[in-house]
């Protein structure tokens, strides 16, 4: 067990109704592949804590995915992260990712659509880079990435790892905007 790990289960031993405690626990948990599930737990009852909070329930929803794809209930809380929170373009990426996976661009059409116009409206080029990553729309990620490269907040070594760029890591105008790793 970490010192964090130690920290999130005093505080949750302390205070069982304390969601942001378990939250951050499945954080730390989720980061160990074998401990997954233990990450699950914590999410899940974080949620049941403080079933509003939309970041619990996307993370649940990346988890569920991204490691231990269960697809059904990852989609499911990706809607529901979406439903509360409908005008936070962040929500929007899971989901369009796991309908593409599965070839339904169809199903992706509309929230792509609706993620476009969040991110558009606030010129978020890296987001709007992802978006296009994920669609596979290699050109308009390129530039939207170049273009986000050239504000002060852009972080490189994120846009190296981030998995929603991978479609376009091998390409060379790639390493030419972040730089080589």
């Amino acid at each position: 067990m970490t010192e964090n790990e130690d920290t999130f289960r005093r505080a949750i031993e302390l205070n069982p109704h304390d969601a942001p405690a378990y939250y951050n626990l499945g954080l730390l948990l989720a980061q160990e592949p074998a401990r997954v599930s233990e990450a699950e737990a914590a999410y899940r009852k974080a949620i049941e804590l403080d079933p509003g909070n939309t970041r619990y329930i996307y993370r649940l929803a990346l988890l569920l995915h991204e490691n231990l794809h269960h697809l059904k209930e990852a989609e499911i809380a990706y809607r529901q992260a979406i439903a509360l929170a409908p005008d936070d373009p962040y929500f929007y990426g899971g989901l369009i990712s796991l309908l593409v996976q599965q070839s339904r661009q169809a199903d992706a059409l509309p929230f792509s659509e609706k993620m476009r116009a969040l991110l558009s409206a606030s010129e978020n080029w890296y987001g709007l880079a992802t978006l296009d990553a994920i669609l596979g729309n290699t050109e308009a990620a390129i530039e939207y990435l170049r273009q986000a490269a050239r504000e002060a907040n852009f972080d490189p070594q994120w846009a190296r790892n981030d998995p929603d760029l991978s479609s376009i890591r091998d390409d060379p105008r790639f390493d030419e905007i972040v730089g080589a790793p």
